[in-house]
């Protein structure tokens, strides 16, 4: 009896031991397949901080271009500044030219009126002239 005891004792432990190795087989390949995955996301998160370091260098980029945007931008309101003031200056000079024509416009009539009294004082001293040399003449 005892044999048989000791001989179904050794078929348990045979059938137990069988499945411990099943277990430790099952065991490795879950090990296998978490390395993989350890593996896995280490490769995922290399390319995660490459994607972030990508991201950092254009946030850079656009933070240098949106420097050199406001530059400009400071450039043309300044520009814009100048032109308005020289547009100011030009209507300036416009009304002081108008006023200038008016003067001048002004002037030439005075001309004008002094030109037209010197042709009769011309005329009358022509006249005068003839007179007196035909007063000569009857002497």
């Amino acid at each position: 009896k005892n044999k048989r005891e000791v001989g179904d004792k050794g078929e348990e432990i045979s059938g137990l031991e069988g499945a411990l190795e099943e277990k430790e087989t099952e065991l490795e390949e879950k090990k296998k397949e978490l390395g993989d995955k350890i593996a896995e996301l280490g490769d995922r998160e290399r390319e995660l901080e490459e994607r972030k370091r990508e991201v950092e260098e254009k946030n850079e980029e656009i933070s240098g271009l949106t420097g050199v945007l406001e530059e400009k931008e400071r450039e043309l309101e300044e520009k814009k500044r100048e032109l308005a003031e020289r547009e100011t200056e030009l209507e300036e000079k416009k009304v002081e030219l108008g006023q200038r024509e008016t003067e001048l416009g002004e002037k030439k009539r005075e001309l004008e009126g002094v030109r037209e009294v010197l042709t009769e004082k011309e005329t009358e001293l022509e006249e005068r002239k003839r007179e007196l040399g035909e007063k000569e003449e009857k002497k």
